[in-house]
């Protein structure tokens, strides 16, 4: 992981969008978190199957890390976003 981040951080791109479902949860706002440490004007969108749009709020709410969050497929939303 460490790799990847510093990769982000050589040649960070606008928006890093992170897809998880509730198994990936605890390991992608890790990630977000690291990411957001290093390259701190990233726009970090985090999206995927995550239980309903309320825990999208609470998630938002609750990670600094994250800039927005969308339940489901994020296409829309990450294009209107970027």
């Amino acid at each position: 992981m460490d790799g990847f981040v510093a990769h982000l951080a050589s040649a960070p791109p606008r928006v890093l969008a992170i897809t998880a479902t509730h198994y990936q949860l605890v390991a992608s706002l890790w990630l977000a978190q690291r990411v957001r440490a290093e390259v701190p004007h990233i726009k970090i969108v985090l999206g995927g199957y995550l239980g309903s749009l309320d825990t999208c709020r609470d998630l938002l709410d609750r990670n600094p890390a994250l800039d927005t969050t969308a339940f489901g497929a994020g296409d829309d939303v990450t294009a209107d976003f970027v």
